[in-house]
C-alpha cells in the first residue's frame, strides 16, 4: 500500500521597488495590504527591500494587517 501526500499552495513575488521606511513613498505598504487581501498567497516573496527595518514594518503594516495575521518573515539577505 503506498499513499503520496498532495498539497496546493500559492505563491506570489512581488517587486518593492527600492523600498525604504525613510523615503517619501512610504505609503506604498498601503498597495501592498490591498494586493494581500485580495490574492491571499500561502508565500509572500518580496525584492527591492532596502533595509532590515522596512520588512518588519511590511510585515506588520501590510501583510499581517491585512486580516490574515500568520504570517512571518525570513531573514533579510
Amino acid at each position: 500500500f503506498c499513499s503520496y501526500a498532495q498539497d496546493t499552495i500559492s505563491l506570489m513575488a512581488y517587486n518593492l521597488l527600492k523600498y525604504s521606511t525613510i523615503n517619501q513613498n512610504r505609503n506604498r505598504y498601503l498597495d501592498l495590504r490591498k494586493v494581500v487581501q485580495e490574492t491571499k498567497p500561502d508565500i509572500l516573496m518580496v525584492c527591492e527591500l532596502l533595509e532590515t527595518s522596512a520588512a518588519q514594518f511590511l510585515l506588520d503594516s501590510a501583510v499581517n494587517a491585512a486580516g490574515i495575521g500568520t504570517y512571518s518573515r525570513a531573514a533579510v539577505f
